[in-house]
Parts: C-alpha cells; sequence; structure tokens
C-alpha cells in the first residue's frame, strides 16, 4: 500500500508538471501568432515597396495616362487591394497626375516612406516613393483592415497545427 503522503507528492507534481506545459503552451501560441502578424506585415509592406518601384518606372518612362487605365481593374484581383497616386513636382506645386478609380486621394503628397493615415473613413497604410530628378513621386496604400486580415488569417493558420 502506498503511503497517503506519495500519493499527495505525485498529484502535486502531475498537477504541476501539466500546468507548466500549459503555460508554455499558451506563451507559444502567442508567440507564433504575433510573430505571423509581424512577418505578414512586413511582406506587404515589401509589396508597398515594389509596386510604388513599378509605378514610378512606369511614370518616369511617360506611359501614365495608358497604365493608370489597365491598371484600374488591378486591385481587385489582388488578395489585398490597393490604391496608387502618382504626382509631379511642378515649378511652384504637386499636380496629381493619376490615380486609381474611385480613390478621392490622400491629398498633397506626403513624405517619402511609410505612414499611416485615414481618409474616406478608412485607416490607411501608405509608402512614398520619389524620384528627385524627374520630380515624380507616387504613393500606394492599402487598407489597415484587410492587412489586419490576412495577418490574422496567416497566423491562425500557422498555429492550426498547435491547437490539434
Amino acid at each position: 500500500m502506498i503511503p497517503k503522503t506519495v500519493n499527495s507528492l505525485r498529484r502535486q507534481l502531475t498537477r504541476f508538471a501539466t500546468g507548466a506545459l500549459l503555460m508554455f503552451g499558451m506563451v507559444s501560441i502567442v508567440t507564433v501568432y504575433w510573430s505571423a502578424q509581424h512577418e505578414a506585415n512586413e511582406i506587404l509592406d515589401a509589396q508597398l515597396v515594389q509596386v510604388a518601384n513599378t509605378l514610378l518606372s512606369i511614370a518616369s518612362a511617360g506611359d501614365i495616362a495608358h497604365y493608370a487605365t489597365h491598371l484600374a481593374p488591378g486591385p481587385q484581383r489582388n488578395s489585398i487591394p490597393f490604391v496608387f497616386e502618382i504626382w509631379r513636382r511642378s515649378a511652384t506645386d504637386w499636380q496629381r497626375l493619376a490615380a486609381s478609380p474611385r480613390h478621392p486621394g490622400f491629398g498633397v503628397p506626403l513624405t517619402p516612406g511609410y505612414s499611416e493615415r485615414e481618409a474616406d473613413g478608412r485607416r490607411w497604410r501608405l509608402y512614398t516613393l520619389e524620384q528627385r530628378p524627374s520630380g515624380y513621386r507616387v504613393v500606394v496604400a492599402q487598407k489597415q483592415s484587410a492587412r489586419a486580415r490576412m495577418a490574422r488569417e496567416t497566423s491562425l493558420v500557422l498555429l492550426l497545427p498547435t491547437l490539434l
């Protein structure tokens, strides 16, 4: 027969080990979730840079009007739609040369780099790229809600094996 103290000690060790394992699992789940969201946002930021560079090349080549009309259906085909604006500095101020259809605009172009702005009742993540010699400035943006949805979906897909 096993003394009560041994049984009680075994029970306490089992509870402690189970609790520690559950705590480790929860910390792992939270870490994977936040890491996946961070990585998804970095990928989406890289996409903004790539699109901005492409549009700046098109603008510099002088084919803005042609490509602006062909890019109109483009955002609907992408999983994370984007909007764009192409600006050029004149002698006195900025002039918007092209923009995504049905996009009201963000106003006078922002300083180069990443930023966030509220427009049209939504929060946007923007990337602004400028080519100083030509005077062109390209603004590319994605809705924060769409970015958050993709990051959340990616995180949950990565967590699924852990949860099972």
